[in-house]
């Protein structure tokens, strides 16, 4: 199996296709935050048939980060328990 430019078109192509597909979301994500990494792979596979192309995207559109629950926790500190009203 050798590449050649009918296997550079496919790829390019289907790289192509993907963004025009996920370019809404995309610039959602870009509105978001600056901080937006984008994937893209591109498998080549020998088959019988030929070189089999597959393409891929993949990204975060909106990075959930939530610090509101916080506790502080002492496993040291001796806990008392209430067994029939005496302690």
């Amino acid at each position: 199996m050798k590449i050649g430019e009918r296997t550079i078109t496919a790829a390019t192509s289907q790289i192509e296709g993907l963004l025009r597909e996920h370019v809404m979301d995309l610039n959602d994500a870009f509105d978001l935050t600056e901080d937006v990494s984008i994937g893209l792979k591109v498998n080549m596979t020998a088959s019988v048939q030929g070189l089999r192309v597959a393409s891929e995207i993949s990204f975060v559109k909106e990075r959930v980060k939530d610090k509101s629950a916080t506790a502080t926790i002492d496993e040291n500190q001796v806990t008392f328990s209430v067994v029939n009203g005496t302690e």
